[in-house]
C-alpha cells in the first residue's frame, strides 16, 4: 500500500514542533505502508519584511524527517487575503510537484491531515489518480464553523469528497459528519504519546532539576499564550485558591510563547496585577520537548483549560508521566482522562469555579504516580498508527 499524504500542517527543519502530532502518526503508520508526505509552503515577496515569515526561505524543497519523506513545494499566500486564490495556489504547487517527482508513483489513498486549503487539491488528487480520500478532522478550527467566510464554504463543500473521516475526538467526527455527506467510513482516532520520553520520573528529583523549591504546590499549565488556552480561567481559579490557608503555597508555572492565534500575554499580566499574584504565577517562556518531562513530573497538577481543542498533546503527556490533571470538557480530553481510572478531573469549558474545585480536590489527594504513569503506556503512537492502517484497509475495501 502507497499513500500520499498531503498537509499544510507538518513539521521542517526551521519549525521542527509545527505539527509535530502529524509527524509522530504517519511516522508510526509508515511501519507499516509506504508513505510520501506533501507539505505545501505558503511564499510571498513580502515575507521578507515580516520577522514570523522570515525563516520560511530557509525551508528545504524536500527532506527526510525521522525516516519519512517530505516534500515542501510553495505556493503563493498573502497573509489573510485573497483565500480563493490561495486554493488555486495551493493546488498548482502540488499538481506540479506530482508531476515533476511523483507521477511514477501508484498510490493507493490521498490521506489529508487538515481541511484549507487541503481539501480542494486532495478531491483533484483522488479523481486524477483515482484512489480513496481519507481526511482527518484535528480541531473545531480545522472546520471553520461560524466564520461565515469563505474558508467554511470551502471545506463545507468539499468535504463531501472523501471517502472516509477520522475525527481525533468523537465529537470532531460529529461536527464533520453532515458535510462528509458521501464518506462511507467515519471513526475516531485520538493522538498516542511517546511514552517512551513521557514517563515516570521522581517529582523531587524533578524540582531539584528546575530548582523549584519542594514546599510549594505546584499548578502547571503549557500552550500558545492565546487566548482559547484558558490561563486567564487558570489565573481566576489560583486567586480564589490563595485565600485559603491550605492551598496559599500554590504557585502556577505556565510554558510557552506567543501562537499563530495571537499573542495573549499582556491581557494575562493585567490579570495578574490585578490580583496581586505576580510571585505566584510564572511565566517559564517556550520549553523544549526534552525538558517538559521534566515539568509534568515536578508538577503537582496539571491544568488544561482551553476553550478549544482537538486531542490534546499535553494532556497525554502529563498523564504518560502520571501527572494527575483538570481538563475543560473540549475535543478528547474527555475521553482521554476516562481512558484510566483515578487520572483526574473534567470540568465545564469557562468555568474557573469548578476548575478551581478540580485542583483543589487533586491537591488534597494523594496519587500513585507510577502506577498512573505505567497504565497509561499504552496509548503510542505505534497504537494510533495500527488503528490508522486499520481504517485505510477498511477504505480500500469498500
Amino acid at each position: 500500500m502507497k499513500v500520499f499524504v498531503l498537509s499544510y500542517l507538518y513539521p521542517n527543519s526551521e519549525f521542527p514542533n509545527h505539527g509535530v502530532f502529524v509527524h509522530n502518526r504517519i511516522k508510526a503508520v509508515a511501519k507499516h505502508v509506504d508513505i510520501i508526505v506533501v507539505n505545501p509552503i505558503p511564499w510571498s515577496p513580502i515575507y521578507r519584511f515580516f520577522d514570523r515569515y522570515r525563516s520560511y526561505k530557509n525551508i528545504p524543497l524536500e527532506e527526510t524527517i525521522e525516516g519519512v519523506k517530505v516534500y515542501h513545494p510553495r505556493f503563493l499566500s498573502i497573509p489573510k487575503m485573497l483565500k480563493v486564490f490561495e486554493v488555486w495556489s495551493y493546488k498548482r504547487s502540488v499538481t506540479k510537484l506530482y508531476e515533476e517527482k511523483l507521477s511514477g508513483e501508484k498510490f493507493d489513498i490521498v490521506d489529508l491531515h487538515w481541511t484549507f486549503p487541503d481539501l480542494p487539491t486532495g478531491a483533484y488528487l483522488k479523481n486524477r489518480l483515482g484512489v480513496k480520500m481519507l481526511t482527518t478532522i484535528r480541531g473545531n478550527e480545522a472546520l471553520h464553523l461560524g466564520e461565515n467566510n469563505f474558508s467554511e464554504k470551502c471545506v463545507s463543500e468539499y468535504l463531501k469528497y472523501t471517502d472516509g473521516v477520522v475525527g481525533v475526538s468523537e465529537d470532531l467526527k460529529v461536527l464533520a459528519s453532515p458535510h462528509a455527506i458521501n464518506s462511507s467510513l467515519q471513526t475516531a482516532i485520538r493522538n498516542g504519546v511517546d511514552t517512551e520520553r513521557f514517563t515516570f520520573i521522581d517529582k523531587g528529583e524533578c524540582r531539584e532539576r528546575l530548582k523549584i523549591a519542594t514546599s510549594q504546590k505546584i499548578v502547571f499549565s503549557v500552550g500558545s499564550l492565546i487566548h482559547r488556552k484558558g490561563f486567564d480561567l487558570i489565573i481566576n481559579a489560583l486567586h480564589e485558591m490563595r485565600k485559603k490557608q491550605e492551598f496559599g503555597s500554590t504557585v502556577l508555572y505556565i510554558g510557552g510563547s506567543a501562537g499563530h492565534e495571537g499573542d495573549y500575554r499582556l491581557e494575562l499580566d493585567k490579570l495578574i496585577e490585578s490580583f496581586g499574584l505576580k510571585d505566584s504565577v510564572v511565566f517559564v517562556g517556550q520549553i523544549s520537548n526534552s525538558d517538559l518531562v521534566f515539568w509534568y513530573n515536578a508538577a503537582d497538577v496539571f491544568c488544561l483549560a482551553s476553550r478549544g481543542e482537538g486531542s490534546p498533546n499535553v494532556l497525554t503527556e502529563a498523564l504518560a508521566c502520571g501527572c494527575p490533571s483538570v481538563v475543560t470538557d473540549v475535543g478528547a480530553a474527555k475521553e482521554v482522562l476516562e481512558s484510566e481510572p483515578g487520572q483526574g478531573v473534567c470540568v465545564a469549558v469557562d468555568d474557573a469555579l469548578s476548575l478551581q474545585k478540580g485542583i483543589q480536590q487533586l491537591l488534597s489527594e494523594s496519587h500513585d504516580r507510577k502506577l498512573l504513569s505505567s497504565n497509561f503506556r499504552k496509548y503510542t503512537w505505534d497504537w494510533c498508527g495500527e488503528r490508522v492502517v486499520s481504517v485505510y484497509n477498511q477504505l480500500l475495501k469498500v
